[in-house]
């Protein structure tokens, strides 16, 4: 998924998700605004750009999710790989994740169902 800084949404389902087509959409530049500043929050430019077994102490299965969030802002870009199973990534970061998430309404292409599974 990407969300630019005019709102516009783009989303490209690659595997185990309800839509795999491209799907458009937009979110008002008040949820760009808030997302900047949730990035902000986090000191997401300050942050290690990975989290997983190999960087930290944790144990990770290898099934768990994982997120890749890049911001590109006032001629910045930073990437951050987290995965889930990682529990040396601080929980303002899974906190961010979700906040993109919700912004963008990202369930409505992905499927999870009431018990937090997917529907195909």
């Amino acid at each position: 998924m990407r969300i630019t800084g005019d709102g516009t949404v783009s989303f490209r389902g690659r595997e185990f998700v309800r839509h795999k087509a491209p799907r458009p959409a937009a979110i008002g530049r008040e949820r760009v605004r808030a997302l900047l500043a949730a990035f902000e929050r986090v000191d997401f430019f300050g942050l290690p750009d990975v989290y997983s077994a190999e960087h930290c102490a944790c144990a990770v299965a290898t099934d768990n999710p994982s997120a890749t969030t890049t911001l590109t802002f006032r001629g910045r870009t930073r990437t951050i790989d987290h995965d889930y199973g990682c529990h040396c990534a601080p929980a303002a970061l899974g906190e961010l994740e979700s906040a993109i998430d919700a912004a963008a309404r990202v369930e409505r292409w992905i499927g999870h169902g009431k018990e937090g599974g997917l529907r195909w």
